[in-house]
This record gives structure tokens, C-alpha cells and sequence, in this order.
């Protein structure tokens, strides 16, 4: 149901918006125009490479910096689009969205989601092996897997701790679950945003279960912190301390083996 009021928020969503603002098939404009334009930013970035030669650097360094250098473009065709027309589609400011300054309630939601997102995910995606009796590794996983370069560590790490969560929470909490929430109540809404969520992190039917699933409620505690913190940055910090703990316990397991290989020489 649509609000026409001129109250400072919407009767469901936990931010501001206009009386008009996340209007349903402008919202699926946005959405599509999004896709289009990533789309075509990184097919003019390709073709920006093959002109300047950088195919022949990509030949001589190929796999996980050429694929890591693709979505670094992805996320900042996506990340740009968002900024620029999200405040005409909400009717609204992004300070009124969330991006706003932050203090130490909002760095303490944001830690406390972290927690939350990480023991949800972790039964879930326990509980979904156990009845599917099948595992499946997440891309970014795999692809972490497969450097060992510090460069290639380094150009990760900024990926995946700072780059995806700055662009996945535009995208997926302060877009799409704002969207969602203009027309559902907070709770349907977490869950809707949360499942596009998880589906978008997975690669396979498989995968849809054993990860897309856990994912999807990690989605809907991201969107219960932004309904909490009203604080865009709040979930950035789960965000980013929840991609953050594969790394440290890869380059733990990666430090152990070696002091083991080492021990046994």
C-alpha cells in the first residue's frame, strides 16, 4: 500500500523517504538500470584494455587478479549508480537513508550484528550440509584459495573487507530493502532483501541450499541492523568484520601448515 502523506518517513520502512519516494516500477527501472549500466561500464573497460594493451598483462598474470580487477569495476559501476540516482528515486537525501555520521551506538550495532550474522550463518550453513550431505565452497572463498602473492592478498583483503561491503550494502539494505519495506512490513522485507541476497552470492542449485540459505538470513540480520542503527555505516562494519573472518582463519590455517611442514623437516 502506498503512503501519499507527507510525513517524514514511511509507516513501514525504518528510514526517510518521500511520499512518493521507492515507487514500485521506478524502483524496477533503478534495479534494471543498475545492472545495465555495470554492465556496460565493464564491457567499455574490457574494450578500454584491449586498446591500451593491458590483454597482454592479463596473459602474463592471469586467474585471480584479472578476475579480482573485473569485479573491482563491478562493484564500482554498481557502487556509483547507486549514489548518483538513489536520492531521486527515495525523494530523499542519503543522510536520510543512512549514510550519515556515526558514532559509538552505531559502531556497537554494528559489531553486535557481526556476531549475530556470524552464528546464523555458521548453523544454518552446518545444518543445510547435513541434509543435503553436499558442500560448496562460496566463489570468494575459492578464489582466496588460489593466492598467494601478497599483492594478490592485499588486492583481496581491500575487496572483500572494504569494496564489497561499501557497495553490497548500498545495493542490498539501503536500496533494496528500503524498497522493499515501502510496501511490506520490516520483517517481510528483511527476508525478501535477504533471499536476493544470497541468491546473488550463489553460482549453483546446489549452492543455493548450502550457501544461498545461510546467506539469505545473514542478509536479514543486515537489514535488522540498518532497521536498528538507521546507520548505512553500521552495516558496512558487520559487513566488513563478517568477510574479514575467512581471511584471518585462512591465514591462520596457511600459518600453522607451514610451521608443521617446517617442524617436520
Amino acid at each position: 500500500m502506498e503512503n501519499n502523506s507527507t510525513s517524514p518517513g514511511l509507516p513501514q520502512s525504518p528510514t526517510r523517504s518521500g511520499a512518493r519516494g521507492f515507487d514500485f516500477w521506478w524502483s524496477v527501472a533503478f534495479a534494471i538500470g543498475a545492472i545495465l549500466f555495470a554492465f556496460g561500464v565493464v564491457v567499455l573497460a574490457v574494450a578500454l584494455g584491449l586498446k591500451l594493451g593491458i590483454a597482454g598483462l592479463a596473459r602474463s598474470h592471469p586467474g585471480p587478479m584479472v578476475l579480482m580487477g573485473g569485479q573491482i569495476v563491478l562493484y564500482a559501476a554498481v557502487g556509483i549508480f547507486v549514489v548518483a540516482f538513489l536520492p531521486f528515486l527515495a525523494r530523499r537525501s542519503l543522510r536520510d537513508l543512512g549514510i550519515r555520521a556515526f558514532g559509538a551506538r552505531e559502531i556497537g550495532i554494528g559489531f553486535l550484528g557481526a556476531i549475530g550474522m556470524t552464528i546464523v550463518t555458521y548453523v544454518l550453513s552446518s545444518a543445510m550440509e547435513g541434509l543435503t550431505h553436499h558442500h560448496e565452497t562460496e566463489a570468494a572463498v575459492a578464489l582466496l584459495r588460489e593466492l598467494n602473492t601478497v599483492p594478490e592478498k592485499a588486492l583481496f583483503f581491500g575487496m572483500a573487507v572494504v569494496l564489497a561491503p561499501l557497495v553490497e550494502e548500498l545495493a542490498f539494505r539501503v536500496f533494496l530493502f528500503n524498497a522493499f519495506a515501502r510496501y511490506a512490513p520490516v520483517w517481510i522485507a528483511a527476508l525478501l532483501s535477504g533471499a536476493v541476497f544470497g541468491a546473488a552470492h550463489s553460482q549453483s542449485l546446489w549452492q543455493l541450499a548450502t550457501i544461498g540459505i545461510p546467506l539469505a538470513a545473514g542478509g536479514a540480520v543486515l537489514a535488522a541492523v540498518y532497521a536498528w542503527s538507521r546507520c548505512y555505516w553500521s552495516n558496512v562494519i558487520t559487513h566488513a568484520l563478517f568477510n574479514a573472518l575467512p581471511l584471518v582463519l585462512r591465514s591462520e590455517e596457511r600459518r600453522v601448515g607451514k610451521s608443521v611442514d617446517l617442524g617436520g623437516r
